[in-house]
C-alpha cells in the first residue's frame, strides 16, 4: 500500500496505525486512497462523457492524537482524463472579469501572424512571458509593447492576458485606456466611482493598459495622465506586473508620462519595439513611414 501513499512516509506511520485506521470505519480510508491511486496511475481511459468514481478527489491525510490517521478527501483534480472542475470555473470566472474587446475576445498569440522580424520576436517573448509568469510576476516584471497602428500590440497582449488565466488562473484586468480617459474626464459617474476604477487599476494581479496615449487628444488630458501616473507609481512600488502597449516610441513615452514614471516602468519592463504596416487597411502611407516594411521571405 505504501507507494502509492507517500504521505504516510512523511508522517513516519507505523504499520500499527495503518492497521487501525482500516478498522475505523473512516469515510474516505487508506485503503480508498490506494485504490484511487493505483486506478489513476493505471488509466487508460478514453471516454471522456463516462463518469470515474475517482474524478477530481485528492486526500490529505492527517495524525491525530485522539484520533489517529484520517482521510480528509478534498475537491481538487489531478485526472488525466477530465479537467478539474474548479478550473474550468474559475478560468471562465476569470475571463468574464477580463472584459475584452469583442474585436478580440476569441485572439490568442499563437493565432497571431508575425509578418516580420519583429512581430517574429514579439511572439516568442510574449510566450516566453506567459511560460515564466509566476518567476517574473514575483519581480514584478512588466512588458511594454510599441509600435504603429495595426501591428498586432492589442492581439498580443489579449493572447498574453488570456494565457496568463488559462495557464496561472491569475487575474488580469484590461484597460483600454482611451475609453477609459474619455469616461474618467467626461463621463457622468460618481467621484467615488472613478476613484474605484483607480483603486482596481491598482491592486489587479496584473494590469493591461492598451493603447497608452490614446487620450493625448482630450482637451483634460492632465487629469486622465495624473491618474495613470499614480497607477503606474503604485504599481511598480508593489512589484505588480503591467503590460503597456502605445502607439508612442520609448522618448514619446517618457516625455508624455514623465521621466520619472517612466524610469519606473522602464526599470520594470522588457521593450519590445513593434515595426511593419497597418494590416487592417494595408496603407503604408503614415507617420511610421516604411519601418519594416514587409518583404517577401526567401522560400
Amino acid at each position: 500500500m505504501s507507494p502509492s501513499i507517500f504521505e504516510l512516509v512523511d508522517i513516519d506511520a507505523t504499520n500499527a496505525e495503518i492497521v487501525q485506521n482500516l478498522s475505523d470505519h473512516w469515510p474516505v480510508d487508506l485503503l480508498d486512497v490506494y485504490t484511487h491511486r493505483t486506478d489513476c496511475e493505471n488509466c487508460t481511459r478514453i471516454d471522456y462523457d463516462k463518469e470515474c468514481p475517482h474524478v477530481l478527489q485528492t486526500y490529505e491525510i492527517t495524525r491525530s492524537f485522539k484520533d489517529g490517521l484520517q482521510v480528509i478527501p478534498e475537491p481538487v483534480g489531478g485526472c488525466k482524463v477530465k479537467a478539474d472542475p474548479y478550473k474550468l470555473f474559475r478560468t471562465e470566472e476569470l475571463y468574464r472579469d477580463l472584459k475584452l474587446p469583442k474585436e478580440f475576445a476569441d485572439k490568442t498569440i499563437r493565432e497571431y501572424e508575425p509578418k516580420n522580424d519583429s512581430q517574429k520576436s514579439a511572439r516568442t517573448l510574449c510566450i516566453g512571458y506567459v511560460n515564466g509568469f509566476i518567476e517574473l510576476a514575483l519581480k514584478g516584471q512588466g512588458l511594454v509593447i510599441s509600435g504603429p497602428t495595426g501591428t498586432g500590440k492589442t492581439h498580443l497582449v489579449v493572447g498574453l492576458a488570456k494565457g496568463i488565466i488559462t495557464q496561472h488562473l491569475r487575474s488580469v484586468s484590461f484597460v483600454d485606456v482611451g475609453t477609459w480617459a474619455s469616461d474618467f474626464v467626461y463621463g457622468s459617474r460618481s467621484f467615488d466611482e472613478k476613484k474605484k476604477t483607480i483603486e482596481g487599476m491598482k491592486s489587479a494581479e496584473v494590469l493591461v493598459l492598451d493603447d497608452l496615449g490614446a487620450e493625448k487628444e482630450l482637451s483634460s488630458k492632465a487629469t486622465a495622465i495624473g491618474a495613470i501616473q499614480l497607477v503606474l507609481k503604485h504599481r511598480y512600488n508593489q512589484a505588480k506586473p503591467t503590460i503597456i502597449t502605445s502607439n508612442l516610441n520609448q522618448d514619446e513615452l517618457s516625455e508624455y508620462i514623465g521621466q520619472r514614471v517612466w524610469s519606473r516602468v522602464r526599470g520594470k519592463s522588457m521593450f519590445l519595439n513593434l515595426t511593419g504596416y497597418d494590416h487592417r487597411t494595408a496603407n503604408r502611407n503614415h507617420e511610421w513611414g516604411d519601418i519594416g516594411e514587409l518583404r517577401e521571405e526567401p522560400a
